[in-house]
């Protein structure tokens, strides 16, 4: 085992109905993810992830920034320094999740179509798409049921189907403005 080992480091943000959690090594963003924001009341992450100090950080400050202008109609994609770890087959298929247009979606068989050459694939594709450690910038929301349904998301059916919402919402901003 090496003797230098990185330490993570994590911080919650608020955003509208949200909680955003970032999650970095001090050079990279190492995993966001969303959650409802049910109470208004601060959330203990370091009690429930050992060894990880919650911080300010300018790599975390510039990730949420992001994340806030997407989340208010000013942003359809991302530029962070993003640590992506996973199989080579994750890592494909969250590759080809930066390929469906914002306010867009496909469903898991395209998803598995297009990855694998088989619709047949499909829970491959859900099994690769629950570990995406990158929540909205890896958009792994924008995959639907292939009976066109909204089905499986780790931070839940509610927040895929408003961040689903938000972005048709806000398709119409773009047309009215320059956005990054």
């Amino acid at each position: 085992m090496s003797e230098y080992q990185e330490t993570s480091e994590i911080r919650v943000y608020n955003c509208k109905q949200w909680n955003i959690i970032i999650k970095e090594n001090k050079r990279f963003i190492t995993g966001i993810t969303i959650t409802e924001n049910k109470d208004s009341s601060a959330i203990d992450y370091k009690g429930q992830i050992p060894e990880i100090q919650i911080i300010e950080s300018c790599i975390s400050d510039i990730a949420f920034r992001q994340i806030k202008e997407y989340i208010n109609g000013q942003r359809i994609s991302f530029d962070l320094p993003l640590k992506i770890e996973g199989s080579e087959f994750q890592k494909k298929v969250w590759s080809s999740l930066l390929k469906i247009p914002y306010g867009e979606v496909t469903s898991y068989g395209e998803l598995s179509e297009i990855v694998t050459g088989s619709k047949k694939s499909s829970r491959a594709i859900g099994g690769a798409l629950n570990r995406n450690p990158f929540h909205i910038v890896i958009p792994c929301h924008r995959v639907i049921g292939n009976n066109g349904k909204l089905t499986g998301f780790r931070a839940g059916i509610n927040v895929k189907e408003d961040l689903l919402l938000l972005e048709k919402e806000n398709i119409r901003k773009f047309l009215k403005t320059d956005i990054i």
